[in-house]
């Protein structure tokens, strides 16, 4: 995922999930992967061992080149909270005791420290809700962490996680409100930078960062969420969690570009809308005894957990997993256009296009999620007269004996200021150019 080896995805950012839950609850509560432990106990003391995995694969993603790292909070710690759960308040709602607010921001930031001094990890930003206005979080229906968090509260934590991290000599900026969906992003952001008394006061000095989830909304709304982060003079903008199986009930198709369409779709989308500096994939391993149990294509890299599984004539052993076509289709975006590139408008909305000026490297993706092929002239008038030829990798449905896995294709020719090519349906397709213009 971090490498930026011949067939990694070359990703550079890292969430790490602190876990709230207390080390006596029952594991049989929490999906595969959800049972996350708080490491800092109320008193100070610190228990790494309880996530002595996560912590370990945010340090092999740190060696491997992650160089942007946020710790995510889904729910404050266990006994902060008015019924002790992390699944989420009675009836769905606000969870975190109203004399804990302080404490809870306090909290994140004494963990913060930790992880600093003891594993010698230090983040870039602390975001202190997930999909705060969500009614899903309970304790009778959820199996992950989660906490409904109201507007007020989110404003006051906020505030109060500033002063903390101030206190503590931490260079760390703040995210919010990771909200489920764009619509849901702008009434909270709406509100939280509305003037007191009429809303939360927060203004750009405090929120350095907007994280909102791609789930819904559209695009209308992730327009206006983005134009009124601006307004607001919101620094940065991360569209921070999505994911996606196939569109339909199409059953467990990892070979099969359907099972990842909807995702390429998203990344064009979320970019384009929201002009996010991030674009973040929630969990590419997934379990793969759950694709199978469900019939459904999730993760880009399905992995047997405990057990041993049988798909499509082979065994795959605890800790083995297989690479769907999803995740060859994100390397055509995440292996090419690279950190520090600047993003370009196009005249298509199923383009993205990059430049770096440092490289003299223009990269443009294209995702063809139609059921027909389609013919692309691309017109670089632009940049001038471009010198050499246009490389260019594919993924799309395989052939008998053909893999098609973000496969090098033939380089395309320039003809004075174009080049044209032809992209087949379901699939992606990247172009490199680069040298001398």
């Amino acid at each position: 995922m971090f490498s930026t080896d011949p067939d990694a995805l070359g990703w550079n950012i890292c969430r790490y999930n602190a876990g709230g839950t207390s080390p006596e609850a029952d594991a049989a509560r929490y999906r595969p992967g959800a049972d996350v432990r708080a490491v800092l106990d109320s008193d100070g003391a610190w228990h790494p061992e309880r996530d002595m995995a996560q912590i370990a694969c945010l340090k092999d993603a740190m060696h491997f080149g992650a160089n942007r790292l946020e710790l995510f909070a889904n729910s404050p710690p266990y006994w902060m909270l008015k019924n002790g759960n992390t699944l989420g308040g009675d009836g769905g709602k606000e969870n975190l005791k109203p004399d804990c607010q302080n404490a809870y921001a306090k909290w994140l930031a004494d963990l913060v420290a930790a992880f600093q001094t003891r594993e010698h990890i230090s983040f870039n930003f602390v975001a202190p809700f997930n999909e705060p206005s969500a009614w899903w979080w309970k304790p009778d229906s959820s199996n992950q962490e989660g906490s409904k968090v109201d507007w007020p509260t989110q404003a006051n934590v906020m505030r109060e996680l500033g002063k903390a991290l101030s206190d503590r000599k931490l260079n760390v900026g703040i995210s919010a409100s990771d909200e489920n969906g764009a619509e849901e992003g702008f009434n909270t952001l709406k509100w939280l930078t509305t003037p007191a008394p009429n809303g939360g006061g927060i203004t750009g000095a405090l929120l350095h960062k907007l994280n909102v989830h791609a789930y819904n909304g559209g695009a209308n709304w992730q327009v206006r969420l983005r134009k009124l982060a601006a307004e607001q003079q919101i620094p940065v903008v991360w569209m921070s969690e999505v994911t996606f199986r196939e569109a339909k009930p199409e059953g467990f198709i990892p070979n099969d570009m359907r099972c990842a369409m909807p995702i390429t779709r998203s990344i064009v989308n979320d970019i384009r809308n929201l002009h996010c500096s991030a674009w973040i994939y929630w969990q590419p391993i997934e379990p793969l005894q759950q694709d199978l149990k469900y019939n459904y294509t999730y993760g880009l890299i399905p992995t047997s957990l405990d057990t041993a599984v049988n798909f499509n004539g082979k065994t795959y052993q605890p800790g083995e997993g297989l690479f769907a076509k999803s995740y060859y289709a994100v390397r055509q975006f995440s292996a090419f256009i690279r950190p520090g590139d600047r993003l370009l408008a196009t005249g298509d909305d199923s383009t993205l296009a990059a430049y770096s000026a440092r490289d003299k490297r223009l990269t443009i993706v294209v995702q063809n999620d139609r059921t027909d092929e389609h013919r692309y002239d691309f017109d670089l008038t632009q940049f001038g007269s471009w010198v050499g030829a246009v490389k260019v990798w594919r993924t799309a449905n395989d052939k008998p004996g053909e893999l098609n896995n973000c496969r090098a294709l033939p380089a395309i020719r320039i003809t004075g200021t174009q080049f044209r090519d032809t992209v087949p349906p379901q699939s992606v397709t990247t172009y490199v150019l680069s040298g001398e213009m």
